[in-house]
């Protein structure tokens, strides 16, 4: 922007002529000379021609370049006549400012690792304002032409193929022409060479551009090639400060037309001036008659301008052109880097060809390389062979896409010691006027997040073990186990309301709790914050629990706690000796436990409810463990709408795969159609179903009892569900017992028929006979038919007995006790029944069997008076005598069928015991009473109450 001066700014009495105009009156028409440089040194003096100072007719150019096949071409392009250029290539823009003071000219590539050729620019113009600067690059458009032009390169120059390196060995020679520091190849004995005659140690911003000037604009001061190609600003100014020339650049600046300036006041044109900086440089300018470069803010505009300022004795030449838009860039550009490089995360830039050109600092240290390693690297150095190609598919498809600008993928990071992460990174596309510039891109480190998902996968497995659990002891045990090994809790544990002591309970602890706490207390009502809770519902987490008025215990080692509740089950805690030890992914991963926990817990007590109040339909569908189903009727067709693990397990199909298909076209074997449909149709009307049925499974066909219910129960419905309950098994003994039972019955027929009858003809005859004859013999052979009637009782009722038992059902140990004593002809012995007030779960009639037996057995094997005892084992009841017992040796055959340590005895009394015990699933042990006597023990027992 103009700048200026007082009116009476001192003049020049050096000799040296003026730069614009000569100084006549107002309105005077001054003729603006542009010339080529002719043969005068820049700096006024005599050109020297002795030998030192010389130089050498080549010209030393410093190409700056990240690409080293072009380098190397540019080289070879502009070498190939040794007496014009000598090229030095360097593809870092940091190491070539340091090599300024050698060369005579720079050419750059706009693209550079690190910093663009604008920044380079104006990072050489700082120290050597009078450096021709050619951008040669193959990022060329007109946007960037201008941008150039407004930057002042000497030079523009894109790169379009062979013919271009041509030219730029033009363009370099008039460059350094008009810049007055090369006499070319044919002015070898008399050229200057530019660090010969100091121009290497160019000025600071606002310092001298060049040596004086004569009449009219010397090309050692605005090139003459920039002039043609340029639209600046230009204004000559007399000691007076009139306009003695202007251009209609510099007109339109100041709104009006060349000729109305010529011969006013820049004061009177622009008053406001005067308040500004450029008062002050064109005042200096002035005195101290050297050529200047000021780079300012016209802040009555609010512009800011870049100017060339060349004085004489006869007033002052101005080059200006408005540089606002690319200070307001460079602001930009400078918040953006600060934001850059104080933000977190890493960020990125890379070239079309995938090459990375800026790396943040937080960038580097994420990959653990230095800075300067990473800038120049190709992406693919630092990520997997797939991660890169995920990447290029990504930016593929943004390029391709007319309203995507970005994109988010997962990848995974390779650092510099060889360590693998996974990271998300955001990535977006760089198109300038439709040609692709390269991306740019933040990553952001997700392991962190990857654990979390883990863990919330982790919990949302693990929480069907806690529904599988029927009580709430199983559900703490499996909830402490699941908090320490999942959710990452090892300091927790679980309190249940005892209604009985109207108190919380513990219940549960994992073993780190145990160590810290040497005493895990109950809570009665009221007491702690375990208490307030419960009765509140409403969790409580606290970073340091030794500043919380209301806590139970003032001395615990625990900081960091978290209360929540369990609905009116209890509470959950979870704690830690260090203060603000939980974040709000431990916060979210425990309330979604203790969530788990509750619903657990709440099913637990519905089960319990429904076992005593519900048919097996309504139980069976509340297992989840079972194959299940979920369906949505359609033109009265089951279509499945979800099925439970269990379903994909036993029956081979996938939940997605089996989703929105027939339920029946997938299970139901051919030719037995008929059936579901009728269970579809009690469906649709609210109806509820339980029955055997044959379905095809993963590993063919199986038996299950089906478990039809409806969504809306004696109403119209459209949504039901089918539970699945496998009794392949089950069915396969029954058929195998059904043809053991009818061998049985044949077996019992022979014994029944073939041999009762001959006994009965056998004993009629004895009868016969002993009223005939008296002989001790007869007694002995009616003996033995007594034994023949006992064997075949004893042998027919076990062959009844079979292996199986019919339903079984609570019984009272003492009245099935008392029942089967008097079933049995004890004479003189005792029965003693010791703390048998408990129902045991049997079948009450083989139950009967057992005692009788066992009773029979003691009476006839022991003394008339034996007392037999009947009590309560931990997990079961004995029956013992206080008779001469069984010998250590004998214990395990007497169990056997047919075995008898007496004459008299069948041998299948016992062996009768024994296959009761089995039909249930008890265990039974032969042992000596506490009276020397036998004890049959029975373990494996189911009791209730």
């Amino acid at each position: 922007m103009p700048g200026g001066g007082d009116a009476d700014a001192p003049t020049s009495s050096d000799g040296r002529g003026s730069a614009v105009g000569d100084g006549d009156a107002p309105g005077a028409e001054a003729d603006v000379g542009i010339s080529p440089a002719d043969d005068a040194d820049p700096t006024g003096e005599d050109v020297s021609t002795d030998e030192s100072v010389v130089a050498d007719p080549e010209a030393t150019i410093l190409h700056v370049d990240g690409d080293e096949d072009f380098r190397e071409l540019t080289a070879a392009s502009l070498g190939s006549d040794p007496r014009r250029f000598r090229v030095l290539g360097e593809p870092d823009p940091t190491a070539a400012l340091e090599r300024l003071p050698e060369v005579d000219c720079v050419v750059s590539e706009h693209a550079l690792p690190g910093m663009d050729g604008f920044e380079l620019l104006e990072r050489v113009r700082r120290s050597y304002p009078d450096l021709p600067f050619v951008l040669f690059t193959g990022g060329g458009s007109e946007a960037l032409a201008s941008e150039a032009i407004g930057a002042g390169v000497t030079d523009y120059l894109p790169k379009d193929g062979p013919e271009s390196l041509e030219l730029l060995a033009d363009r370099l020679e008039a460059a350094l022409d008009e810049s007055g520091t090369w006499s070319g190849p044919a002015e070898s004995e008399t050229g200057s060479r530019r660090a010969a005659s100091g121009a290497g140690s160019g000025p600071a911003e606002s310092e001298s551009v060049s040596g004086p000037a004569e009449s009219g604009f010397r090309t050692n001061q605005v090139p003459f090639g920039m002039l043609e190609r340029i639209s600046d600003g230009l204004m000559a100014l007399d000691t007076e400060w009139r306009f003695t020339y202007v251009n209609e650049t510099a007109a339109e600046v100041f709104d009006a037309r060349p000729a109305d300036l010529l011969g006013r006041s820049l004061w009177e044109v622009a008053p406001e001036a005067r308040e500004t900086p450029f008062y002050d440089h064109y005042r200096e300018a002035m005195a101290c008659q050297e050529p200047a470069v000021v780079e300012e803010y016209f802040d009555p505009w609010d512009r800011w301008y870049r100017e060339y300022l060349y004085p004489s004795a006869d007033g002052l030449s101005v080059v200006f052109h408005d540089v606002t838009e690319r200070k307001r860039r460079q602001a930009d550009l400078q918040r953006y880097r600060t934001l850059v490089e104080t933000v977190g995360d890493p960020m990125y830039v890379l070239s079309p060809e995938a090459t990375i050109t800026f790396a943040n600092r937080a960038m580097a240290e994420y990959l653990g390389a230095p800075r300067e390693e990473v800038v120049g690297s190709h992406a693919s150095a630092f990520m997997t062979d797939e991660s890169f190609e995920q990447g290029n598919a990504l930016v593929a498809e943004l390029l391709e896409a007319d309203d995507r600008e970005w994109g988010t993928y997962e990848i995974t990071v390779v650092t510099a010691d060889d360590e693998r992460r996974i990271v998300e990174a955001n990535v977006a596309v760089l198109v300038e006027e439709g040609t692709f510039r390269g991306s740019v891109g933040v990553i952001r480190d997700i392991a962190d997040r990857k654990r979390y998902e883990a863990q919330l996968t982790g919990l949302h497995e693990v929480t069907r073990r806690l529904f599988r659990a029927d009580s709430p002891s199983a559900i703490a045990d499996r909830a402490t186990a699941v908090a320490r090994g999942v959710v990452g809790l090892p300091v927790h544990s679980i309190w249940l309301y005892d209604s009985g002591a109207d108190a919380l309970v513990h219940e549960r602890s994992t073993p780190a709790a145990a160590d810290l706490l040497d005493d895990v207390p109950d809570f009665a009502r009221g007491e702690g914050l375990a208490w307030e809770v419960f009765e509140s519902g409403e969790p409580q987490f606290h970073g340091d629990i030794s500043a919380v008025a209301g806590r139970y215990n003032d001395e615990t080692p625990i900081r960091s706690e978290m209360l929540l509740p369990l609905g009116d089950h209890g509470v959950l805690i979870a704690g830690s000796p260090e203060a603000d030890a939980f974040d709000d992914r431990d916060v979210t991963l425990a309330k979604v436990l203790a969530a788990n926990v509750e619903a657990a817990l709440d099913r637990a007590d519905k089960e319990r409810a429904l076992r005593r109040e519900r048919d097996d339909l309504a139980a069976l569908f509340e297992n989840i463990p079972d194959p299940s189903v979920e369906v949505t009727m359609r033109d009265g067709r089951p279509i499945v709408s979800a099925v439970n693990p269990a379903f994909e397990e036993v029956f081979g199909h996938a939940n997605a795969d089996i989703v929105g298909e027939d339920l029946d076209e997938f299970i139901v074997p051919p030719g037995e159609e008929v059936h579901p449909s009728a269970y579809n149709d009690r469906i649709e009307e609210g109806e509820g179903f339980h029955g055997e049925v044959r379905r095809i499974a993963a590993d063919g066909l199986r038996d299950f009892i089906l478990h039809v219910a409806p969504h809306d129960v004696g109403e119209e419905a459209t949504r039901g569900y089918a539970i699945y309950t496998d009794i392949t098994e089950r069915k396969r003994r029954e058929r195998e017992l059904a043809r053991q039972n009818e061998r049985l019955d044949q077996f019992a027929s022979v014994v029944s028929h073939d041999l009762r009858n001959p006994l009965s003809v056998a004993t009629g005859n004895l009868e016969l006979v002993a009223d005939e004859c008296d002989a001790d013999g007869i007694e002995r052979v009616a003996r033995a038919h007594d034994r023949m009637e006992a064997l075949i009782e004893d042998l027919l009722r076990l062959a009844r007995a079979g292996d199986d038992v019919d339903e079984v059902a609570p019984v009272p140990l003492a009245a099935a006790v008392q029942r089967a004593w008097g079933g049995v002809r004890t004479d003189g012995a005792t029965l003693e029944v010791d703390a048998v007030a408990a129902s045991v779960v049997a079948d009450e009639n083989r139950l009967g069997q057992l005692f009788e037996n066992l009773f029979r057995n003691a009476v006839e094997h022991a003394r008339p008076d034996v007392t037999v005892r009947v009590g309560r084992l931990e997990d079961g009841f004995f029956v013992a005598d206080d008779g001469p017992g069984i010998p250590a040796d004998e214990r395990d055959r007497v169990l056997e069928a047919g075995y008898s340590r007496t004459e008299e005895g069948t041998g299948f009394g016992l062996a009768i015991v024994e296959r009761i015990a089995s039909a249930h699933g008890w265990s039974v042990a032969l042992v000596e009473s506490a009276d020397g006597g036998a004890r049959f023990e029975f373990t494996g027992v189911a009791f209730e109450g």
